[in-house]
């Protein structure tokens, strides 16, 4: 897939596979059996997808995660560790009305 990234009927594929993930991900498992469907940013799916995010949080918070409860963290961080301690100091998570930008 690599060596045919370029070519237009692989690049979908390719990109599904290997570009950068989205902010946030939420899939409808029964009806999207391959998560090709982001739904994190449909309005129909606001409360789910802060209710997910606020039970990972406090399931993180609970296990004592070092990305969120440890400054400086002993683990490697990334910008996705900065974000995660970020969202938790902040609270529970509302989105706002336009979705995620």
């Amino acid at each position: 897939m690599i060596h045919h990234r370029a070519d237009p009927d692989h690049t979908p594929n390719f990109l599904r596979g290997f570009d950068k993930r989205p902010r946030v991900e939420l899939y409808g498992s029964a009806s999207d059996l391959h998560q090709l469907t982001n739904l994190a940013e449909d309005p129909e799916y606001t409360d789910t997808s802060c209710e997910l995010r606020n039970q990972l949080l406090a399931e993180l918070e609970r296990q004592r995660d070092p990305r969120l409860c440890e400054s400086p963290c002993r683990v490697r961080t990334r910008s996705v560790d900065r974000s995660v301690r970020r969202a938790y100091r902040a609270g529970p998570v509302t989105w706002p009305a336009g979705g995620l930008r």
